[in-house]
């Protein structure tokens, strides 16, 4: 299975980091301009996780049913596929969120 490892820098705190990827209200889309509106929809949610279906109409349309889990006092967040027409079943996102040194996140 392909691995893709990346690394971004942000003014934004950890907890601001960790908020944006895990709000799962109705300003997801405007937060996300990758998801539409009309192609989000939050299945379940409990502390700590979430499943969510997330797409967008661009390029014929893609999606994704994720479960989303997290840790904030490690500062991360684990996105795992459920089914897509875009990824393999068993494909995730795994993000790590700490302070930068000079001040923000880094998120890799």
């Amino acid at each position: 299975m392909a691995q893709i490892n990346f690394r971004v820098t942000t003014r934004l705190a950890p907890d601001a980091v960790l908020a944006a990827l895990t709000d799962f209200g109705p300003s997801r889309a405007k937060v996300w301009p990758n998801i539409d509106e009309q192609h989000f929809k939050l299945h379940d949610q409990g502390p700590g996780w979430a499943e969510v279906t997330e797409g967008s109409s661009v390029a014929g349309g893609v999606w994704e049913r994720e479960k989303y889990s997290w840790d904030a006092a490690k500062g991360t967040v684990t996105v795992d596929t459920l089914d897509s027409n875009t990824w393999g079943p068993g494909s995730r996102w795994n993000y790590k969120i700490a302070p930068n040194d000079g001040g923000g996140s880094v998120v890799y």
